[in-house]
């Protein structure tokens, strides 16, 4: 059984749009494995004029799957199965600060940092005997990222549009910095 809430407040203002801040809060809880979620969502066009700082705060340990090994010659057995063997459990904690700004009409640009933990929690250890890196990145893990995006949006209406276009370009880089050992980067187009 998972139980939760959410709630959000948005605070108006004179020639604040659509608003001087919203604050989104929600929280989760299981009762079969104990754990929680919580997430903390601001955005405030108040604190610079033209610009729109959002705040985002996740922490989680909700996350439970089963890892079977690496590759695909992984051996399954159900009974291992049943006690839990496979199972693991991914403890995070993302602080995402990122500021909004128009570029034109209809075009508004992204740019941000995020700290990111994680700790997983792998039932059988052994199952990462193959992995190439070994057990780099199962305990304690922190990292970095910066991001930047574009994005053009000409919709009549966001959730049902009937006509206009949405383009979206996106980049991240994870420098080597804190437990990140192997420098990344990643691009998106929508």
């Amino acid at each position: 059984l998972q139980l939760g809430f959410g709630t959000f407040y948005n605070r108006y203002g004179f020639r604040y749009v659509p608003y001087k801040y919203s604050l989104n809060l929600s929280a989760s809880y299981t009762t079969e494995s104990l754990h929680s979620a919580f997430h903390f969502k601001g955005i405030f066009n108040q604190i610079i004029r033209g610009i729109s700082v959002h705040l985002d705060i996740k922490k989680s340990r909700l996350l439970r799957s089963d890892y079977f090994g690496y590759g695909n010659d992984t051996v399954f057995d159900d009974s291992l199965d049943e006690d839990d063997y496979y199972d693991y459990v991914e403890d995070y904690f993302i602080f995402k600060p990122s500021i909004h700004f128009k570029l034109f009409k209809r075009g508004i640009a992204e740019l941000g940092a995020a700290y990111r933990h994680s700790d997983f929690d792998l039932a059988e250890m052994s199952l990462l005997k193959h992995f190439p890196l070994g057990d780099y990145g199962m305990e304690d893990f922190d990292s970095i990222e910066l991001n930047a995006a574009f994005r053009y949006d000409s919709r009549d209406n966001s959730a049902n549009p009937y006509k206009g276009i949405y383009l979206e370009l996106s980049g991240l880089h994870s420098p080597n910095l804190l437990d990140n050992k192997h420098a990344y980067t990643k691009a998106g187009f929508d």
